[in-house]
């Protein structure tokens, strides 16, 4: 008997899908179910890795990230792609500005600093080893759910400004040399999907850089509003929901 095949998924929640009673009578038959979802939408959210071997006699078995004590058995996890960070049990995670120690007992893949819409059937690789020799591997498929970029805002910090040397920047004027320069990027929506309900989510992306502007040596400077300008795009930013009422979704199918 051989190892046919690996499956793999991450989740981000599961959840009664119908509840089971309670209290509940041992005379009377119930019925329930769970539902696990996937929801990964935002920078830094993560699920846990499931995997199960199916043998080639047809009989399945979950794999467990390390081995009990006596066991050699482990899974080894690579990202398959850009947007995805995986973190081992005990260890914490490489996710630039979001480092997070992984407690749990499982794989954990979250959605990279940075990270952009993405559905792909290899979002992760998983390899399954015993006593050092590889069993088995499969891909993981991963939907993120990012939203998109919609407008670009730009706006300098000081409504007058004077070359350096100029007699401007000395008592009593005292005008500034230069000044901060900030881009604000307005994200709309996500993607739709046929299993994800409409979210409403709201990333806002600061950068700040410092702007000097040489002007003709001059006596008096002279007055300027605060330019700004904004991106002609159709869709408007709207806001954005981190908190467990928006990770509610079915796990998405890529194909």
């Amino acid at each position: 008997m051989q190892p046919a095949s690996l499956h793999s998924r991450v989740l981000t929640s599961v959840s009664w899908d119908p509840r089971p009673p309670s209290p509940w009578g041992m005379q009377a038959g119930f019925g329930a179910a769970v539902t696990a979802a996937q929801v990964l939408a935002a920078e830094g959210d993560y699920g846990l890795l499931f995997t199960q071997v199916e043998w080639s006699d047809g009989q399945t078995q979950y794999v467990e990230a390390q081995g009990g004590a006596g066991e050699s058995s482990d899974l080894a996890v690579s990202a398959g792609t850009a947007n995805v960070v995986v973190t081992a049990p005990g260890e914490t995670s490489a996710n630039q500005a979001l480092p997070v120690a992984n407690t749990e007992a499982y794989w954990r893949a979250e959605v990279a600093y940075g990270a952009t819409y993405e559905c792909t059937t290899s979002g992760a690789r998983v390899a399954w080893r015993v006593c050092g020799r590889a069993m088995a591997t499969g891909d993981v498929p991963l939907f993120l759910n990012m939203p998109s970029p919609a407008t670009l805002a730009l706006a300098i910090g000081a409504a007058r400004l004077t070359a350096p040397g100029d007699d401007a920047a000395r008592p009593p004027l005292s005008l500034a040399t230069a000044a901060r320069l900030t881009t604000t990027v307005g994200h709309a929506k996500p993607h739709p999907h046929s299993t994800t309900p409409a979210l409403t989510l709201t990333l806002t992306l600061a950068l700040t850089l410092a702007l000097t502007l040489t002007l003709p040596p001059s006596r008096w400077a002279t007055s300027r509003a605060a330019p700004s300008w904004t991106s002609p795009q159709t869709r408007a930013p709207c806001t954005r929901s981190t908190g467990p009422s928006a990770r509610r979704s079915r796990t998405p199918t890529c194909s």
